[in-house]
């Protein structure tokens, strides 16, 4: 049997869909969730159904496991989300936003300020390998986030710093979308 031809359920109605489709034909409920999903249309209790639903298949198809971890990450389930992450950074691990929502899980819903040196090391070194992959203006904003929130607000130095890779973003073309959906991810609005 090919691809093309597996059907699974909609985990918010029930209803068969095809492998590859985008949204349930019937509720209009995404298939899957991604990075740019707009998650605030979605309530905690839909998101344990995707949860349910796709513990249960064994079945892999792409974006299981971001789905999963993004889930996880709005129900403030960080530890879990972090596994995940983990498994689909494995699974495919040229996917940059994988590298983001896992740094994004990594803050477990703090500042970077209030958060310890060895996870903010991970965070940057997860973004910095998301950069290489794909280098997005979003990228440079969170990163000079971290460094603001952490690095400055502590009066620690950090190459390049803050103002350099908040330039690098906005030469990328940063725009309020991309700030928007970020902030939307860490569920607080970014401040310098």
């Amino acid at each position: 049997m090919d691809v093309n031809s597996k059907v699974l359920r909609c985990p918010c109605c029930g209803a068969s869909i095809p492998l590859k489709g985008r949204e349930c034909e019937y509720c209009g409920s995404p298939i899957t969730i991604c990075y740019q999903t707009p998650t605030n249309k979605i309530d905690p209790i839909k998101l344990k159904k995707y949860i349910i639903s796709y513990e249960k298949i064994q079945l892999q198809f792409d974006g299981k496991n971001e789905t999963l971890g993004i889930s996880y990450l709005y129900l403030k389930q960080f530890a879990k989300a972090i596994d995940i992450f983990d498994k689909a950074i494995c699974e495919t691990p040229n996917n940059a936003n994988l590298y983001l929502l896992k740094s994004i899980a990594l803050l477990a819903g703090k500042t970077p300020f209030s958060t310890p040196l060895a996870v903010i090391k991970e965070i940057i070194n997860n973004i910095q390998t998301a950069i290489l992959l794909e280098d997005k203006a979003v990228y440079h904003y969170f990163l000079a986030h971290i460094k603001y929130d952490f690095y400055n607000r502590k009066f620690l130095r950090i190459s390049p710093t803050c103002v350099e890779e908040l330039q690098i973003a906005m030469a990328l073309g940063l725009t309020k979308d991309d700030i928007e959906c970020l902030e939307k991810h860490l569920q607080y609005k970014i401040i310098f």
